[in-house]
């Protein structure tokens, strides 16, 4: 649909149009504004002088990416590491892997 009828005057629905009023603060020109919506049948206002919504966090971790998540319980793939850095010779990497899969077992 074009936006401009044939005299220039602009062609819209009230039930499908939006009016964001941007005052500064200005309770006048905030109020003349809210006249005008009034009068063009414009219910859905946005207005800078209202707080706005509080913002909604999305989780950090995808939900895609918990089936690679470790199961605490699990302890065979710290032991394959543990046995990896034995067979490797890395000094005390082995018994490091043991003690963390020994605190995981106990929480």
């Amino acid at each position: 649909m074009d936006a401009w009828d044939g005299d220039d005057t602009l062609v819209y629905d009230p039930e499908t149009t939006a009016a964001f009023i941007l005052t500064g603060g200005d309770e006048e020109a905030e109020a003349a504004a809210l006249e005008v919506c009034k009068e063009a049948e414009i219910t859905t206002i946005v207005l800078d002088t209202k707080p706005a919504a509080p913002p909604v966090y999305l989780e950090g971790t995808p939900k895609s990416f918990l089936k690679f998540r470790r199961d605490p319980g699990d302890a065979s793939a710290a032991a394959v590491i543990a046995a990896g850095a034995a067979r490797n010779g890395i000094e005390g990497a082995a018994d490091s892997v043991q003690s963390s899969i020994a605190e995981e077992l106990a929480d």
